[in-house]
């Protein structure tokens, strides 16, 4: 896995356990944010919080641009 530069949007499908089934969530990649071996810490932008996710996942990247993105608005 390549590393992740902090401000990269995207999101990520994993296997959460305490639900049994597969999920999806966005994500912004921080300085707190971490790839471990077992491991995955993320920031949940919709749960506006810290979440750990168990691998392997699949994660789905974009890096934006804020100031591109406002300019062309």
């Amino acid at each position: 896995m390549q590393p992740i530069q902090e401000g990269t949007k995207g999101v990520i499908t994993y296997y959460a356990k305490k639900h049994g089934k597969y999920v999806t969530r966005s994500f912004l990649w921080t300085n707190l944010c971490r790839v471990m071996e077992n491991y995955i810490t993320y920031f949940d932008t919709d749960m506006n919080g810290y979440r750990t996710a168990t691998r392997p996942v699949k994660m789905s990247t974009k890096l934006i641009d804020e100031r591109v993105q406002d300019e062309q608005q």
